[in-house]
């Protein structure tokens, strides 16, 4: 049996393909397909930090009109994106809106 005197605190894992952990302090998240689309929306959000970048995932956290938000990128289809998805719900994210961008 184990006590208290030589319990050790877990750290947890980052996630395999998106390399995040619930650290991140969110439960909002808007996901894209294209990387530089990431980009695009860091540069609406205040005080945006880059988190990770493995594959086709790229992340980055901020604030929005005073809510913490992670913006991600899923790459390109549908495997990806259930992937990405998956592994956010791991994490803690409750929220997730897929964002479209126009370009006029």
């Amino acid at each position: 049996m184990e006590t208290r005197d030589n319990y050790q605190e877990v750290q947890e894992a980052p996630q395999p393909h998106i390399q995040l952990t619930s650290s991140i302090g969110t439960e909002k998240a808007i996901i894209v397909g294209d990387p530089k689309r990431v980009d695009t929306i860091a540069a609406h959000l205040d005080n945006a930090t880059p988190l990770a970048y493995n594959r086709e995932y790229k992340s980055v956290v901020g604030s929005y009109k005073g809510q913490r938000i992670l913006a991600m990128s899923t790459g390109i289809g549908a495997p990806s994106a259930g992937i990405g998805i998956e592994e956010l719900h791991n994490i803690g994210i409750q929220y997730i809106s897929a964002s479209v961008l126009v370009v006029l």
